[in-house]
């Protein structure tokens, strides 16, 4: 199993209970949902566990920073994915010690639905490792999510499937990922790239336009 497999089968599992979620509180099916019913909604993914008020707060200021209204479908999914590999995370350090040594690593795993053979779990640390010290760091856990989430959003927008993304496309895999910028900007941002941007120069552009 690829580490890009891996992730797909993660982001799967956990974006499949969401989106049954989501359906009950978006009967008109435009994928969003009030913010108002965004707090039974968590609550109902939370397994029952009632969101108190800060932080269902700071969910909103991170869902609806415009302050429309509305909470999207994607967006929800996505800081739902992270929360829950937070959980997870911090769940399996037994020993708090900040970082999941490889039994560690495959009980997380297993416990969001996805388990892993010996042969599987190696090549997993091997690709959440990068510094090859043997333990996972969350945020070593957190980079190794987003890279994989980056491929997916850019190979989303690669309509031709070129291996690049040009202007137009660019700009709407940025708005999909929450980075919002005039095409002035994003040609500015773009420099030397030319018309077009594969993908090893997304991420570095992303995180420059994200900083």
């Amino acid at each position: 199993r690829s580490s890009s497999t891996l992730h797909a089968q993660i982001a799967s599992v956990m974006t499949a209970r969401v989106r049954d979620v989501f359906k009950e509180f978006d009967p008109d099916g435009d994928g969003t949902v009030d913010v108002t019913a965004a707090r039974a909604l968590v609550t109902r993914l939370n397994g029952g566990e009632w969101v108190g008020d800060g932080a269902f707060a700071e969910m909103v200021l991170a869902l609806d920073a415009a302050g429309t209204g509305y909470i999207d479908f994607r967006d929800l999914r996505d800081w739902w994915q992270r929360r829950t590999m937070r959980a997870a995370f911090d769940a399996h350090d037994r020993d708090r010690s900040g970082a999941m040594d490889a039994a560690e690593l495959q009980a997380m795993l297993a416990a969001v639905g996805v388990g892993l053979g010996e042969d599987e779990l190696i090549r997993a640390l091997e690709a959440m490792d990068p510094n090859a010290d043997g333990v996972i760091t969350f945020e070593e856990l957190a980079a190794w999510w987003r890279s994989y989430d980056v491929e997916a959003v850019f190979n989303e927008y690669d309509a031709d499937q070129d291996g690049s993304l040009g202007l137009s496309e660019l700009a709407r895999a940025l708005a999909d990922m929450g980075v919002r910028v005039s095409r002035r900007e994003l040609r500015a941002a773009m420099g030397g790239h030319g018309a077009s941007l594969t993908r090893e120069e997304f991420l570095p552009l992303l995180s420059k336009l994200r900083a």
